[in-house]
């Protein structure tokens, strides 16, 4: 396992965290699939996803059907300054965010800028006002939609190196 990150105010276990509305356009799922892989290399990682919305019991049933739900916590919506301590305290931002089949894009996430001021690396997606936040390997990583392997493998990435976790947050 990754030795702890050097922030008195992080977890002591691998942790990340996504902010933001339980839809399509945020692909939760995707998410869930990509952290499920971190998981066999991590086992004692965490994910936190704060948020509601339509997609809230499907995720849930997902989480206990595929039997992680013992690390994921799936909290629903909280309010902004609770957000912001929860954000602080993980190792890593992220959000798979794709152009849903109905057309549906994200604009600017906000969530990725504050994450990036608590000095959180960040993965992500190559999708609209995303790619003008991230740079790709240098405060985060970008992989194309739906592609939740590559997601999983830039997470493991960052978690094989907390030396990286540390300069990715600060470039943030």
């Amino acid at each position: 396992f990754p030795e702890r990150i050097p922030d008195n105010d992080k977890t002591e276990y691998p942790s990340m965290v996504f902010i933001g509305r339980l839809v399509n356009k945020k692909n939760p799922i995707a998410l869930i699939k990509a952290f499920e892989q971190v998981l066999s290399k991590y086992p004692n990682a965490k994910l936190t996803i704060i948020g509601d919305g339509p997609l809230y019991n499907k995720i849930y049933d997902y989480i206990n059907f595929i039997a992680i739900n013992e690390s994921v916590s799936l909290i629903g919506e909280k309010p902004h300054n609770e957000v912001l301590n929860i954000l602080k305290k993980n190792w890593i931002y992220v959000q798979h965010s794709v152009t849903a089949l109905n057309g549906d894009e994200e604009g600017f996430p906000t969530t990725i800028l504050e994450a990036m001021s608590y000095g959180l690396p960040v993965v992500s997606t190559i999708h609209s006002g995303i790619t003008e936040q991230i740079i790709d390997g240098d405060n985060g990583f970008l992989v194309q939609e739906y592609d939740f392997n590559s997601f999983a493998s830039k997470i493991i990435d960052l978690l094989d190196s907390p030396d990286k976790i540390k300069d990715f947050g600060e470039s943030g």
